[in-house]
């Protein structure tokens, strides 16, 4: 369609194809964002995890009144592209939760990779919630049998401890699946 606006001669089909050309840019711009979102691009790394949860951790408060800072622990190990994606997913589902419902001002991730590769990596989502509420599944509602799901999916256990004087700690504990490449 772009190629063929130039030759379009009559002005009320020009404006059309305009108008169809800006919203298909729209639309091909929103995919992008979401496909970015579900899979970061940066997770293609063996390397790649602390750095796309920093990506994570950077955008939350540019929605969100609060702080949201990530702690990284340890040298970074390679990781393969399924675990990492799974440990990503139940981190911004963590973040997520914890700003739609736990009323916090601040979430803490820390990732923590071992020093040596027969101790499993942890990931903690750590936030000061004050809204009291029981962490439990809602129907409907599947954001906290996918974060179950994916730490099973990485090989590892999915812990969520609910303190009502500190908020919610999201805990994965899981082996170290490391990349072939």
């Amino acid at each position: 369609l772009q190629q063929l606006l130039p030759r379009v001669v009559d002005p009320t089909i020009r404006a059309e194809l305009e108008l169809l050309l800006s919203s298909e840019r729209g639309v091909n711009r929103e995919l992008r964002r979401i496909c970015e979102r579900l899979h970061p691009s940066g997770l293609r790394d063996p390397l790649g995890l602390p750095g796309v949860l920093r990506g994570l951790t950077k955008r939350i408060p540019a929605a969100w009144p609060g702080s949201c800072e990530l702690h990284v622990e340890g040298e970074a190990v390679r990781l393969d592209l399924a675990v990492q994606r799974e440990i990503y997913r139940i981190a911004r589902e963590a973040v997520i939760n914890a700003v739609k419902h736990a009323e916090a001002t601040a979430i803490d991730v820390c990732l923590h990779f071992p020093a040596q590769s027969h101790q499993p990596l942890r990931l903690v989502v750590a936030d000061n919630g004050r809204s009291g509420k029981a962490v439990e599944p809602r129907p409907s509602h599947y954001g906290l049998y996918n974060m179950h799901e994916s730490a099973r999916a990485a090989g590892g256990t999915l812990e969520i401890v609910r303190d009502p004087e500190c908020g919610v700690r999201v805990v994965l504990t899981c082996p170290i699946a490391r990349s072939d490449t």
